[in-house]
């Protein structure tokens, strides 16, 4: 029922459909370095000013232990440190993309972000839909 998906496709795909959806482009990993106490840390795709990122949580950071127990560690950091992270896995993104974008939309404006749409248009799903 799923196709396998690469990280790189999930954020050409969102950051397309986010951006038609009047979000500002967001960031990828390798624009969006912070400094973490428990050691590097790279993100799928971010926005610095607003203090958010976006991460997608493939089957291997629910299956690997030590995967998982970096990821709650970096998460509390990033917490303690202001920023908000939303988790997207493979489900939320085919099962309920929308929901997705409403979650990211909410995030952007909880975070100050104005002119942000609060309807979102169909062009979207076609990149979402059958990936």
């Amino acid at each position: 029922m799923f196709a396998k998906v690469s990280t790189p496709r999930w954020r050409r795909g969102f950051a397309c459909c986010s951006s038609w959806q009047g979000f500002p482009f967001p960031r990828s990993m390798s624009s969006c370095a912070i400094p973490m106490e428990v050691g590097g840390c790279a993100f799928d795709l971010c926005y610095p000013s607003l203090k958010l990122i976006i991460e997608y949580d493939g089957r291997h950071h629910a299956e690997d232990s030590e995967t998982w127990l970096h990821d709650l560690k970096r998460r509390e950091a990033l917490d303690r440190m202001g920023w908000r992270v939303i988790v997207v896995t493979m489900h939320d993104y085919y099962d309920a993309p929308e929901e997705v974008l409403h979650r990211v939309r909410d995030a952007l404006i909880e975070r100050g972000m104005v002119g942000v749409r609060r309807r979102f248009t169909p062009e979207w799903t076609r990149h979402i839909i059958g990936a």
